[in-house]
């Protein structure tokens, strides 16, 4: 049903002007959106038929399209909001699961740590080696839970940056280094600084938990997709108002046109073999929402089958 507050608004109106019909088009408004319109035609000649039919037909063509255009996008709209809210209610779901997992976790991981250790008594290296192996696997899981309460909170716009004033090579990068250094050594691996300056203050606005994640990220992508017994390259530059800072390694390197791709929402670029499951395709898109937060930016350089680069930018520290 058609409200009161519709509005009526004379399109055009001719009579006579050497045409054969006269004619008066109406357009109806409610909330200046088009719900219909209305045509008072004159015949002004024998050609009456061919013109009323015509112009009938075009008007009420559009009538009907405006109409229907309208309620479906009213519909997607509605069926958006829906959306959202169930995307809201499904990110909520994640993160208490995943809360929820941490901790028989921990409880698991803190157990055969102690097994590890020799608290229960001498391990043979049979046990010892799978204990090791069930370690690895705890590691994993944990990991993937820090992803999926990391990914819940950005989707959700509960991030909680907290600002203040951070080092990030002393604050940021070199505890990171430190939490990493034992799966550096199994890999071969070392971390090997270029350009940096020691008595430098790496100095910006930002949230030294926040940023670790974002180096725990590049720095695992670094190891788990570079060759064994090769240095990932820190690179610090001056860069004017902001710090640029590149994670550059050897390895299986990223195809041209998954440069940009890989800081989407699960997208992980086709590898083969062992490495054709590994990843969750969240990691990136985490570490650009964290970057983008310290009104930073990030993107990747790449050779494939022979390197990649992460290059970050981030404003420096306001005096």
């Amino acid at each position: 049903m058609i409200s009161q507050q519709v509005k009526l608004s004379i399109l055009g109106m001719v009579l006579g002007l050497g045409s054969p019909l006269g004619w008066m088009l109406i357009r109806l408004l409610e909330e200046d959106q088009t719900l219909g319109m209305i045509a008072i035609l004159k015949e002004l000649s024998q050609f009456r038929s061919l013109y009323i039919y015509l112009t009938i037909g075009t008007i009420f063509f559009f009538s009907i399209f405006g109409y229907f255009m309208g309620h479906l996008l009213q519909k997607v709209v509605k069926k958006d909001g829906l959306l959202e809210a169930k995307t809201q209610d499904y990110m909520r779901m994640v993160s208490f699961v995943a809360h929820e997992l941490k901790t028989p976790l921990t409880s698991v991981k803190g157990r055969i740590d102690l097994v590890l250790m020799g608290r229960y008594g001498e391990v043979d290296e049979i046990v010892k080696e799978n204990l090791i192996k069930a370690n690895f696997g705890c590691d994993q899981i944990n990991e993937m839970i820090s992803v999926y309460l990391n990914l819940a909170r950005i989707e959700r716009g509960e991030l909680n940056v907290k600002i203040s004033k951070v080092d990030i090579y002393h604050d940021v990068i070199l505890p990171v280094i430190e939490e990493i250094s034992g799966i550096l050594e199994g890999h071969g691996m070392r971390i090997q600084f270029q350009n940096f300056i020691e008595n430098q203050s790496y100095g910006l606005d930002g949230d030294s938990q926040w940023l670790k994640v974002v180096f725990r990220n590049l720095f695992a992508n670094a190891i788990r997709y570079g060759y064994r017994d090769t240095a990932i390259e820190v690179r610090l530059n001056d860069a004017n108002s902001s710090w640029k800072i590149e994670i550059f390694n050897l390895g299986y390197g990223i195809p041209l046109d998954y440069l940009e791709k890989i800081f989407e929402r699960f997208e992980k670029v086709p590898r083969q073999g062992e490495m054709a499951n590994v990843g969750t395709g969240l990691g990136l898109y985490i570490v650009k929402a964290i970057v983008e937060q310290h009104l930073g930016k990030i993107r990747c350089e790449s050779e494939l089958g022979k390197w990649a680069n992460f290059i970050l930018n981030f404003p420096k520290m306001k005096i």
